[in-house]
């Protein structure tokens, strides 16, 4: 992604305490905009206000990012048990 560091953070997770290398960010979204009554509404781009901050974490197969609620809170999040899930922007 590019994203160069700003500095460590200790960071305690099941495994114990680690130093992460943190990073600094700005959070946008390609998005259907559901504001408008067509059948099928154009794409837009929508960004988040907010700089958020974020450390690495090692590869593994069971997920690429953690979500903080630092990002949630700017979001309504739905999941259904099909494993679908929605992410809702307000307008």
């Amino acid at each position: 992604m590019g994203l160069h560091s700003h500095g460590k953070e200790w960071i305690k997770g099941s495994g114990g305490d680690h130093v992460h290398k943190r990073y600094y960010f700005h959070l946008g979204f390609f998005c259907k905009n559901m504001t408008l009554l067509e059948e099928d509404p154009p794409e837009t781009y929508y960004q988040l206000s907010d700089l958020f901050s974020a450390v690495d974490i090692e590869d593994n197969a069971n997920f690429d990012v953690i979500v903080g609620m630092n990002i949630l809170r700017h979001c309504d999040l739905e999941f259904k048990r099909n494993g679908d899930f929605k992410v809702i922007i307000p307008a």
